[in-house]
C-alpha cells in the first residue's frame, strides 16, 4: 500500500482476479445454471453492474480530461444519437441470427471498447470513440429484454419485472461501491471495473444452457418486415413515448442541478440517487401482478400520472430532505412504466421480431426521446430555472397521459 492509501497496480489486479474468482464460482452453481430464469438475472446483475461501474461517473471522467462543458455535452449526445441511428438495425440482426448469440457478441466488444477509454484524452478522440462504443453497447438492455421476454413466454413461472428486477440490484449495488472505489482515485478506473463485470457476464453466458435464446433464431424475410413497418399502433405508442421522453429525459438530467439548488451537498446527492435505486425494486418485483390485475393500459397511465404529480411535487418544496422523500416514488414513476411500455411492445410485434420491437422502444425513448428532451432542458435552462423548467416538463407528461388516455388504438393491449 502506498502512502495516503493508495493502490498498487498489482493490488488492483489481484482485486480483479477476486471478483472474477467469485463470479465464476457463483456462475457455475449447477443450482443456478440448471435454470433459465437464473442465468437471465445473473446476466441482468452484472450487465447492469457494468453499467453502473462507468456511466454515473462519465462525466467526472471527461472533465478529468479537460473537456469543456460544451464539450462534454456532445460526447454524451453520441449515446442517444448512436441509439437512435443504429439500434433497430441491430435488432433486426439479432431476429435474424439469434437474440442470444448477437447480445454476447456486443458484450465482448463493449467489453475489449471500455478498456480503449483509458487511452483517451483529446476531445475528438473521445467523441469517435464514445461513438463506436455506444453502437455496440445500446443495443445490450434491449436484446436482454426480448430473451427475458422469450423465456416468460415459454416458462410461465415468473414474469418480466421479476427477471428485470436484477438489473436494478446490480445497479444499486455497484453504484456506491464504484463511487467508494475511485474515491480519491483517477477516474480511468471506472473503465477497467466496467470491462471485468461485462467479461464476467461474457465468460458466464458462454457457460449457460444453450436452449437460452435458441428459440430465438429465426430467418427473417422483407415479408416479415413489411407489416411491422405499417403497424400504425405500434408507431402511435412509439410516438407518445418520444413526447413522454422529452418531458422524463428533461427532468431527470437536470435533477443535480435543482438538489443543488435547494441546498444539497454532494453526499445527499449519493443518498438520492441510492433512494432512486432501491424504490425501483418491489415494483420491477410485483409490475407482473399489478399489470394481470389492472391491465397494460391502466398501469401506464396511472405510472404517467404519478410522475406527472412527482415532477410538479419538485416545484414546491425547499427541503433537499423532502426531496428524497419524493425520490421514494421513483419505483412508481419509472419501473412500472419501463415494464408497462416493454410488455406493451412486445403484444403489438409478432414473437419473431421481439428484439426488433424493444429496439424500437429504446431507440424513441432513449434515443430520439432524450436527444429532444436535452435540446429542450437545454432551451429552456437558459431562460428560466429549474423549478419553471420542471412545471414545462410535467405539462409534456401531462400531454402524454391525455394521449394515453383518448386515443382509441392504445386501447387494445
Amino acid at each position: 500500500m502506498h502512502r495516503g492509501g493508495q493502490k498498487t497496480d498489482s493490488e488492483y489486479l489481484r482485486i480483479a482476479k477476486s471478483v472474477y474468482v467469485t463470479c465464476r464460482v457463483f456462475s457455475n452453481k449447477r443450482l443456478y445454471l440448471q435454470s433459465s430464469a437464473g442465468v437471465i438475472r445473473l446476466y441482468y446483475f452484472f450487465l447492469y453492474a457494468g453499467s453502473a461501474a462507468w456511466y454515473p461517473f462519465f462525466s467526472v471522467y471527461l472533465k478529468d480530461r479537460g473537456l469543456s462543458g460544451t464539450q462534454i455535452g456532445l460526447v454524451f449526445s453520441m449515446v442517444p444519437l448512436m441509439m437512435l441511428l443504429a439500434l433497430p438495425a441491430w435488432g433486426v440482426a439479432a431476429d435474424h441470427w439469434g437474440r442470444r448469440r448477437v447480445m454476447l457478441l456486443l458484450v465482448a466488444t463493449t467489453a475489449l471498447l471500455a478498456s480503449g477509454f483509458l487511452a483517451m484524452h483529446a476531445f475528438v478522440q473521445l467523441l469517435v470513440w464514445t461513438a463506436v462504443f455506444a453502437i455496440v453497447y445500446n443495443p445490450i438492455a434491449p436484446l436482454l429484454d426480448s430473451l427475458a421476454l422469450d423465456h416468460v413466454e415459454q416458462a410461465k413461472d415468473t414474469s418480466f419485472g421479476r427477471l428485470r428486477v436484477w438489473g436494478s440490484i446490480g445497479w444499486a449495488v455497484a453504484t456506491p461501491a464504484v463511487g467508494w472505489f475511485i474515491a480519491g482515485k483517477d477516474t480511468r478506473y471506472v473503465f477497467i471495473l466496467a470491462a471485468i463485470l461485462l467479461t464476467v457476464s461474457f465468460l458466464m453466458g458462454l457457460t449457460a444452457r444453450n436452449d437460452i435464446g435458441k428459440r430465438s433464431i429465426v430467418r427473417l424475410s422483407s415479408d416479415e418486415l413489411i407489416p411491422l413497418l405499417k403497424n400504425k399502433t405500434l408507431f402511435l405508442f412509439l410516438a407518445l413515448i418520444v413526447l413522454i421522453a422529452i418531458g422524463r429525459v428533461a427532468m431527470w438530467n437536470f435533477y443535480s442541478v435543482y438538489l443543488r439548488d435547494i441546498g444539497a451537498g454532494n453526499q445527499l446527492l449519493g443518498i438520492a440517487f441510492s433512494v432512486q435505486a432501491f424504490s425501483e425494486l418491489p415494483f420491477f418485483f410485483y409490475a407482473g401482478i399489478v399489470i394481470k390485475r389492472f391491465g397494460l393500459r391502466k398501469v401506464l397511465i396511472f405510472s404517467l400520472l404519478a410522475m406527472a404529480v412527482r415532477i410538479m411535487a419538485y416545484t414546491m418544496i425547499d427541503n433537499p430532505i423532502h426531496a428524497v422523500l419524493i425520490d421514494m416514488s421513483h419505483g412508481l414513476t419509472f419501473s412500472l412504466f419501463i415494464v408497462a411500455c416493454i410488455e406493451f411492445v412486445n403484444v403489438l410485434v409478432p414473437e419473431n421480431l421481439r428484439a426488433t420491437g424493444q429496439t424500437l422502444f429504446w431507440a424513441a425513448h432513449f434515443g430520439a426521446g432524450a436527444i429532444l428532451g436535452n435540446t429542450m432542458a437545454g432551451l429552456l435552462y437558459d431562460h428560466m430555472n429549474v423549478k419553471q423548467m420542471y412545471l414545462v416538463c410535467a405539462g409534456t407528461i401531462c400531454l402524454g397521459l391525455l394521449v394515453a388516455t383518448v386515443a382509441p388504438r392504445l386501447k387494445r393491449p
